[in-house]
């Protein structure tokens, strides 16, 4: 034997860790090393879809339909209106009813929600959707008219 030559690393800390468990001082420890577990967290979202609207003009410009696609069972739509000259919405008619993902939207709800509307404006809608859970989701549609003396209301295909 060669009193020069010291023992490896690897068999140090073998050495090391078999005097700890036999002598019960690292037993816990030891164990822990070799029973080494994890665990993994994964979240699952559900695609978000970005609600809609489309525009239908109804029977003789009386009414406009709107349907709202992306959201979860509407139950209830309100309407702000604005012109596109003012920052503001007026205070909004609450409470129409969706009937199929639709509401039906007619020139005495739009002057009702915003009074100083004038002839031929094109308005920009805050649809306020109450769905089944109770959660709002809220968008802006910009392509409805109200035209004839505030008495026929359709839908616009640009401003």
């Amino acid at each position: 034997m060669n009193p020069n030559k010291h023992p490896s690393a690897v068999i140090l800390a073998i050495g090391v860790f078999c005097l700890t468990v036999m002598l019960g001082i690292g037993g816990p420890a030891a164990v822990g090393l070799w029973e080494q577990s994890s665990s993994a967290t994964m979240t699952v979202r559900a695609a978000v879809t970005t609600p809609t609207v489309t525009c239908t003009t109804l029977g003789a410009n009386n009414a406009v339909e709107l349907t709202i696609t992306g959201v979860s069972n509407p139950t209830t739509v309100s309407v702000a209106v604005k012109l596109p000259t003012e920052q503001n919405y007026g205070a909004g008619v609450a409470g129409l009813a969706v009937l199929n993902s639709t509401v039906d939207i007619t020139p005495a709800t739009l002057v009702l929600a915003k009074p100083p509307l004038a002839n031929n404006d094109v308005v920009t809608l805050r649809i306020a959707i109450t769905q089944a859970n109770l959660s709002v989701v809220t968008l802006e549609y910009s392509y409805v008219k109200l035209f004839s003396q505030r008495t026929k209301v359709q839908c616009q295909a640009t401003l």
